[in-house]
This record gives structure tokens, C-alpha cells and sequence, in this order.
């Protein structure tokens, strides 16, 4: 490997610095100032990161809405889904998917769930990674497992955002 062209200690051992021009040492010069490296920004992120704490907040707020309803799911069962329709706009495909995952959705939560949606699909379009996605709604939500919160990325990217797949 080789040294790259710059300003070092001189290899004789003399006080002061010589400059290698990648190939060979220059002749004896006298030492210039160092300069300092050209700064470099640092690169920020062009994610905003209140994004993310605001789609934590939703899909807490989605758990716990889909927490309080798992009561009422087991005493609904026998009367069948309260969601029937057949999905032709991305919000049904979504909620279609939330139903072939055994979330329950009803018209008390239907908001909340298709806010939760649409927070996820605005954080794996910015470039988050969908496990972590799962795994920061996992964390975030006590009452959330690991296999409901992946599903429920997943119902998002299916239903209202396939363009993150």
C-alpha cells in the first residue's frame, strides 16, 4: 500500500517536515505550516426525527386501542368480522390485511389504525428498515408482541404502501 502525496516528518531526521509526492520524497523545502483538512459537515440526516417519536405515539395508541379491544373480540366472534367489504382503495387492502392477521378491526378503531398505517409507511419511506420498524413498535408497546408488531408493518406495506416492499 502506499502513502498518500502530503506534508510528513522528514525521514532523515532532520527537524521540520518534506513533502512525498506519492512516489518519492521532494527535495529539502522549508517546512510549511500545516493546514488544517478542508472540514467536512457533518452529514445530517434528512429524516426528521419527530417523525419517528409521532409514529411511536400513534402505534401506542393503535396497541392499546387494539389491547382494550381483544375483550370485546372474543364476545364478537361468534357474531363474525364487523369489516366486510371488499378491498379496492389502499385503506381496505390495508384494513383486508389487519383482518388476515386476527387484528380487530371495527369502527371505533378504524382511525386509529389507519393513522398507525400511515405512520409506518411515512417512516419506511424515509428509509427505515421495516424489522426495525417492528422492533422500535415492539419496544415502544408493552402490550405489543414482536409477531403483532411485524404483522402489522407488514398490513402497512401491503395495503398502503407496497411501494416500501
Amino acid at each position: 500500500m502506499t502513502t498518500p502525496a502530503g506534508w510528513y516528518p522528514d525521514p532523515s531526521g532532520v527537524p521540520g517536515l518534506r513533502y512525498w509526492d506519492g512516489y518519492q520524497w521532494t527535495a529539502v523545502a522549508p517546512s510549511p505550516q500545516p493546514v488544517a483538512p478542508y472540514p467536512v459537515a457533518a452529514k445530517k440526516s434528512t429524516f426528521p426525527s419527530w417523525i419517528i417519536v409521532v409514529g411511536v405515539l400513534v402505534i401506542v395508541g393503535l396497541l392499546y386501542a387494539y389491547g382494550a379491544q381483544l375483550d370485546s373480540q372474543e364476545k364478537k366472534s361468534a357474531s363474525g368480522s364487523t369489516y366486510t367489504s371488499t378491498p379496492t382503495t389502499p385503506e381496505d387492502k390495508y384494513f383486508d390485511w389487519l383482518q388476515k392477521y386476527d387484528f380487530n378491526v371495527t369502527s371505533d378503531n378504524r382511525d386509529t389504525l389507519l393513522t398507525a398505517g400511515r405512520s409506518i409507511c411515512v417512516d419506511l419511506r424515509s428509509g427505515v428498515d421495516p424489522e426495525r420498524e417492528a422492533r422500535t413498535i415492539y419496544r415502544a408497546v408493552p402490550e405489543a408482541t414482536d409477531k403483532k408488531a411485524g404483522l402489522l408493518v407488514t398490513a402497512a406495506q401491503m395495503g398502503l404502501c407496497p411501494d416500501t416492499m
